[in-house]
């Protein structure tokens, strides 16, 4: 009858009916399921992180490994283009000295000849 007469919910009152919603079932299994799924996505990104970490370890042990054997490498390398190897490997070979070489000029150019 008289809509415009309408009581106005106290402030004790309106501290009551949220104490009694934070108090609610729904409001506490709605916080602990927040809780466990943030739980659960921190230990799933932590399980990620370590992970990564390991591999990323063992692609570094490898890259040093790696990085040895190249070392090596170029060490042979540089043994086997040395002159005294270089000469080595010449008296193994079947290969004969030219004696007396004659050389030959065709205009600008010059050509070796037997």
């Amino acid at each position: 009858m008289y809509s415009y007469i309408r009581k106005k919910p106290t402030l004790r009152q309106k501290n009551l009916a949220m104490k009694q919603w934070l108090m609610s079932a729904t409001v506490r299994v709605g916080l602990f399921l927040w809780v466990a799924l943030f739980g659960v996505l921190y230990v799933i990104q932590t399980t990620a992180v370590s992970t990564k970490g390991f591999a990323i370890s063992d692609l570094e042990q490898k890259k040093e490994e790696l990085h040895i054997e190249v070392k090596k490498m170029e060490a042979d390398i540089a043994s086997h283009r040395s002159l005294q190897a270089v000469e080595a490997r010449l008296q193994e070979s079947d290969l004969v000295r030219a004696e007396a070489p004659q050389y030959i000029t065709l205009g600008d150019t010059t050509v070796a000849q037997r």
